[in-house]
């Protein structure tokens, strides 16, 4: 327990020092993994939340992922027909995709081998 204390706060040291020299795909997932271990960011500093405060932390994130699966659900997703309930709008979806990413090669390979003739 107090090795794991106390390399989170060498982690918590180093990132409030130094924020502006990670990347932000490094910052969101080091954020994810405070954020499970019951730490919470506070005008720009991390600081550790008792237990019931941090379940209570976690439990609005999940809340709000959750609704925001639920909006793209509403929303349709993508607008594509690969979905759709209907066996026949499906096949000819991926059909068409088919199609078309042939289309897309044929074109690349008849310019190459037109170069290189």
């Amino acid at each position: 327990m107090d090795i794991e204390k106390s390399l989170d706060e060498e982690l918590l040291e180093s990132i409030n020092d130094e924020r502006g020299k990670y990347s932000s795909d490094f910052l969101s997932e080091i954020r994810l993994e405070l954020l499970l271990r019951g730490y919470k960011e506070v005008n720009g500093v991390w600081k550790k939340l008792d237990r019931d405060a941090a379940v209570a932390e976690l439990g609005v994130i999940v809340k709000g992922l959750i609704d925001r699966l639920d909006a793209i659900e509403k929303r349709g997703g993508a607008a594509t027909r690969v979905v759709d309930p209907k066996f026949l709008n499906r096949a000819f979806a991926i059909w068409g995709h088919f199609v078309v990413a042939n289309l897309i090669l044929g074109l690349f390979f008849g310019l190459v081998a037109l170069i290189f003739e």
